[in-house]
């Protein structure tokens, strides 16, 4: 019986600790993942779609563009900006998480 009892503690352990891996895998790859997301917007989305947006300003003065078209260019800046900020809140998300997960704070 005894024998049992601790054949059975370890493979509670084990899965244990399995769940705890893989909780701490699965947060990272968030993490990670949201992180190159992040990047690229700040990078490379949010900077393009706010040129367009001058260069669709400057052409709706000069009434070479309509209004829908300006619109529309505004939109996706707006877009763009909304999906970063939802981005950095995954990533924030998963950091937290993992801190919880392994009790170890994690500077960003």
């Amino acid at each position: 019986e005894a024998t049992f009892a601790v054949e059975s503690g370890k493979q509670s352990r084990d899965a244990i600790r399995t769940s705890v891996l893989f909780q701490v895998k699965e947060q990272y790859l968030q993490a990670k993942a949201s992180e190159e997301l992040l990047t690229l917007y700040t990078k490379a989305l949010v900077p393009q779609s706010a040129l367009a947006l001058e260069s669709s300003m400057a052409s709706y003065q000069t009434g070479a563009l309509d209004f829908e078209s300006l619109l529309a260019n505004f939109q996706s800046v707006l877009e763009y900006e909304v999906n970063y900020y939802q981005e950095l809140a995954t990533y924030q998300k998963a950091l937290v998480n993992l801190e919880q997960i392994t009790g170890v704070e994690l500077a960003n």
